[in-house]
């Protein structure tokens, strides 16, 4: 009909067929609400994996502001911190995503904008599983632009994406036949990903490794370092006793100050001339593992009354800034 009388909501469905065929940055289901009508998307795409919490759920809705929409999953909401998405459900456990720019359901509400519901999968009569992997490599990744301007090799970019599902009846021979009335499925997905980075960040040199910082001082003469022992107290203030020439004396070092620079890389590059951004990072600058489990148990008491559990997890554990490939920084 071109006319809907029965209901002022405005939105429509994507369906399990179109969930299945369309591309989907980051394997994200909630991607796929962007493509409805009355949604315009405000974050930055390379974030859409699904441990990104706030770039899939970055759209407004019928005119509404970024992130003020409802996100429910099988009806439940699904919102993280800042109203971001919750837990992302594998693609392959995804019924629907029903998307409604304007929802006028007395059911519906905690929303300023639309609502989305991604809709997962249940068991059936049939047992039925997929799996999957998706695989980026660096063998077919271009190198970075200023990685390459600065001739350096290029570094591992590495995006693997993998995971399965299955469901059916519950049967126990000779104990249950779960056939139109109990069934299971489960799902799970992992990630592993290298994302290098190419950026300037500055690093000790070979004569302030040794306490000499007498070039920063022919540079600026704020940039004169002061003896911290030797504070004696004027009227409110204190002042301090300058080292000459901006050298600590070799006594003053302290050794395990010594050890923790070996984790930091000689500069690369000549940099300002302040000697600020003297080293190019084009190492690895964050990795990510994270997995996605959930399941579901669906039991029709009757034709009229349906009951179903379901449990979700995910984890991520993420180590970035790490610019010289070690723990020297990052988190």
């Amino acid at each position: 009909p071109l006319l809907a009388t029965s209901s002022a909501s405005v939105g429509q469905v994507i369906t399990e067929r179109q969930i299945a065929n369309m591309p989907m940055n980051g394997r994200t289901p909630l991607v796929l609400a962007q493509l409805a009508f009355g949604v315009i998307p405000s974050n930055d795409p390379r974030f859409y994996r699904p441990f990104d919490d706030g770039g899939p759920s970055g759209f407004s809705m019928g005119g509404a502001p970024n992130r003020s929409n409802e996100l429910l999953l099988d009806g439940a909401p699904d919102a993280s911190v800042g109203n971001g998405m919750g837990f992302s459900p594998p693609v392959d456990a995804v019924e629907e995503v029903k998307v409604e720019s304007f929802q006028a359901d007395a059911a519906y509400g905690h929303t300023g904008g639309g609502t989305v519901n991604m809709v997962t999968k249940a068991g059936t009569n049939s047992f039925h599983g997929t799996a999957y992997n998706f695989n980026q490599v660096s063998a077919t990744a271009a190198t970075l632009f200023f990685t390459n301007r600065a001739g350096l090799k290029k570094n591992p970019a590495i995006y693997n994406q993998w995971g399965t599902s299955a469901g059916g009846p519950i049967v126990i021979p000779k104990l249950l036949n779960g056939k139109n009335r109990l069934f299971f499925f489960f799902a799970y997905e992992g990630i592993s990903q290298k994302l290098p980075r190419a950026t300037s960040t500055t690093t000790p040199t070979a004569a302030q490794r040794n306490g000499d910082f007498s070039q920063l001082l022919a540079f600026n003469s704020s940039h004169q370092l002061y003896d911290p022992f030797s504070g004696v107290r004027e009227g409110a203030r204190v002042r301090r006793t300058p080292f000459a020439g901006n050298i600590l004396p070799a006594s003053r070092i302290s050794p395990i100050g010594k050890n923790i620079l070996t984790y930091y890389d000689a500069p690369n590059q000549p940099g300002r001339a302040d000697g600020r951004d003297n080293f190019f990072v084009g190492a690895v600058g964050e990795f990510n593992t994270f997995d996605a489990e959930m399941g579901r148990l669906d039991y029709n008491i009757s034709s009229k009354h349906k009951l179903f559990f379901a449990f979700r997890h995910n984890d991520r554990l993420l180590n970035n800034g790490t610019t010289f490939s070690n723990n020297a920084t990052g988190s």
